[in-house]
């Protein structure tokens, strides 16, 4: 069966990519800084390249120690050694778009994505009612139309509401930020971890 959808997951470094991008706009533009191969930098940031020399005592590879030197982190804390024994860095998935109705606007709403790429569209819409059945009825509607839950994704604009539930679009948009605000608060985990 073909999908529509290839989603590719990169595991990567984020102590070091947190050293770079929050004060450096590229990779690259952070090596021609320091002078650093841009190419082996990427490899320690994407997991490809290991940071820690196995045959001389578990020592630093030059640019590893450089990068230590720079961003100012301790070597353990820059390049877990656990980290770097991931041996499949990147994986991807093939799957249907409208998977991703009830994902996305979780993501929007800021509950916590899945993390895992197995769990069906079913499960997702189990989880994102379990945590819409916390709000009062009125807050649960706005969200669901704001949001397009119970319309394939379709959002419903916040005037539109209003006129649906007979108030103001201002009190539209207050109750749905309360509402946003209490899901975000309150949120135990929605998703099965564990699976």
């Amino acid at each position: 069966m073909r999908r529509d959808l290839r989603i590719e997951l990169r595991a990567r470094n984020n102590q070091l990519w947190h050293a770079i991008f929050d004060l450096y706009p590229s990779v690259a533009e952070f090596c021609r800084t320091f002078n650093l191969n841009q190419q082996k930098v990427g490899s320690l940031l994407n997991l490809t390249l290991h940071p820690w020399c196995k045959h001389s005592n578990w020592q630093l590879t030059v640019v590893a120690q450089r990068l230590v030197d720079i961003t100012g982190i301790g070597a353990d804390e820059l390049f877990p050694r656990a980290l770097y024994t991931i041996t499949r860095p990147t994986a991807a998935v093939e799957t249907s778009s409208e998977r991703f109705v009830s994902l996305a606007a979780a993501e929007r709403i800021g509950l916590p994505p899945a993390q895992d790429i197995a769990l069906d569209h079913q499960d997702m819409r189990d989880a994102l009612s379990r945590a819409l059945h916390r709000l009062t009825p009125r807050e649960e509607k706005v969200i669901r139309m704001q949001f397009g839950l119970d319309n394939d994704g379709e959002e419903v604009a916040v005037r539109d509401i209003a006129d649906l539930i007979q108030v103001t679009p201002v009190r539209v948009r207050q109750i749905s930020e309360k509402a946003i605000r209490k899901l975000r608060v309150r949120m135990p985990p929605v998703f099965d971890w564990q699976r």
